[in-house]
């Protein structure tokens, strides 16, 4: 794509609708463009909702102990974002060789853009997420003080967001089969199948790993 003769997208929004477009605009422009922080990102505020549900759950039940949630909720920031980066450089390399055995054209940083920008869906369910620690903290409080009265609302609009989630979730998917398509020179169906060996290959490798552990 000759990114002089195309109109220039926004890959924050764009990825959403046109992902083969918006990564061969990446690639051709900048591939390192935001890629670190947008996987960061992803990871961090995983982490972030899970303490914080974590806490919501602990204090409700245990209001008289207190801890330094402020050092822990850093603390788990700084591990999500290593964690986050160093399993974008593993899956990069992991999923380019796979590729490779294909007739790639895809080069490591290509694919870890591809697959960096593909987790921009789930970027945007961090306000679900917010809305869900809510929903869950109002629950806790109201069966912390004997009233269970909204339990159905709060179980009927959890049960909402997580579908809304899971939409999201495999639109993500397709997005990540068609980014790594652009980049490879495939079809989404093709790079479909080469994540999906990636995966079945890392599976194996653990279950090695774990066989090895229990001799």
């Amino acid at each position: 794509m000759d990114i002089n003769e195309q109109q220039v997208l926004n890959p924050w929004t764009s990825m959403w609708t046109k992902p083969r477009a918006t990564i061969a605009q990446v690639v051709a422009t900048d591939p390192k463009r935001s890629v670190l922080t947008i996987v960061s990102l992803a990871a961090i505020f995983p982490v972030i909702i899970m303490i914080l549900v974590s806490s919501t759950v602990f204090f409700a039940f245990f209001p008289q102990i207190h801890f330094n949630l402020t050092g822990v909720l850093l603390a788990g920031a700084i591990v999500g974002a290593i964690c986050g980066i160093l399993g974008l450089y593993f899956s990069g390399w992991l999923l380019a060789t796979v590729c490779s055995w294909f007739d790639s054209r895809a080069t490591q940083t290509e694919m870890r853009a591809a697959i960096a920008w593909s987790t921009i869906p789930n970027l945007w369910t961090i306000p679900l997420l917010l809305i869900q620690i809510y929903i869950l903290a109002s629950g806790f409080v109201d069966f912390g003080n004997g009233d269970g009265s909204h339990l159905g609302s709060y179980m009927g609009f959890l049960t909402l967001l997580n579908i809304i989630k899971f939409i999201i979730g495999i639109w993500g998917t397709v997005l990540l089969c068609k980014s790594v398509g652009e980049v490879t020179g495939f079809s989404a169906w093709k790079a479909f199948g080469c994540i999906l060996l990636s995966f079945i290959i890392f599976a194996l490798v653990i279950f090695a790993i774990s066989l090895l552990f229990r001799l």
